[in-house]
C-alpha cells in the first residue's frame, strides 16, 4: 500500500447524484465525514471515499470540504 503525503490529491468523478461533504455515503453529513477527509492526505487508513463527496467541483477532496462539513455539523450551513 502507499503511503501517501500531505501533498498528494485525489482524482474523482462524479457520476451519480450524491449528498456534497458525504465522504462515507451514509446518506447524511456528519463528524465521520469530516475523519474521513482528515485521514486521507496523512496516509492514514485509507477508505473508499464517496466520489460526490465534491464540494467545490475540481473533482478532489480537501481542505474545502473539510471546512464544509464542520461548519455543516456545526450548524452553519443549510
Amino acid at each position: 500500500m502507499k503511503r501517501l503525503s500531505a501533498s498528494d490529491s485525489f482524482d474523482l468523478t462524479v457520476r451519480e447524484f450524491v449528498l456534497p461533504g458525504d465522504a462515507d455515503n451514509s446518506g447524511e453529513i456528519d463528524l465521520t465525514d469530516a475523519i474521513i477527509v482528515l485521514k486521507l492526505p496523512a496516509g492514514i487508513d485509507f477508505v473508499d471515499i464517496n466520489v460526490g463527496a465534491d464540494i467545490d467541483g475540481y473533482e478532489q477532496v480537501g481542505h474545502p470540504e473539510l471546512i464544509y462539513i464542520l461548519q455543516y455539523c456545526a450548524g452553519l450551513r443549510p
